[in-house]
């Protein structure tokens, strides 16, 4: 569900990085994960994995210590 809201907002940017802690969109997170939706934003939580993934304003995310 959450894919069809972002692929309505159109392409995100382009990867630039080989960093661990940096995803270009949500095409690049890890699987099995859900979105969670706090005050404090948007955030992809994978289950077992202790990872944690803040949405940023351009549509990537950013793995965030738990």
């Amino acid at each position: 569900m959450a894919a069809a809201h972002f692929d309505a907002l159109g392409p995100g940017p382009e990867a630039t990085s080989d960093d661990a802690s940096h995803a270009a969109d949500y095409t690049h997170l890890p699987g099995g994960g859900d979105y969670e939706y706090t005050d404090e934003g948007t955030f992809y939580v994978v289950p077992g994995e202790n990872e944690r993934w803040r949405l940023n304003d351009d549509k990537s995310f950013t793995k965030v210590n738990l």
